[in-house]
């Protein structure tokens, strides 16, 4: 068998065998009784900043204040 057939069933078996165990393992990813966040999301507004919960300014370093000004 030459090195590219041998090259091209290797990656076969290989990618074969990725999609098996993740089609045999997906389910036991999710932990019980976990939420399903999936679907459509919403925003009312958007910010382009960063800010904390609070509202108050981001607690920078200097150097971190400078690059982000």
């Amino acid at each position: 068998m030459s090195v590219w057939k041998q090259s091209c069933m290797t990656f076969a078996v290989m990618t074969a065998s990725a999609i098996w165990a993740q089609s045999v393992f997906a389910d036991e990813a999710v932990p019980e009784g976990a939420r399903d966040l999936s679907g459509v999301w919403w925003t009312e507004t958007y910010a382009p900043r960063i800010l904390p919960m609070d509202g108050s300014d981001i607690p920078f370093t200097e150097e971190g204040r400078a690059q982000y000004e």
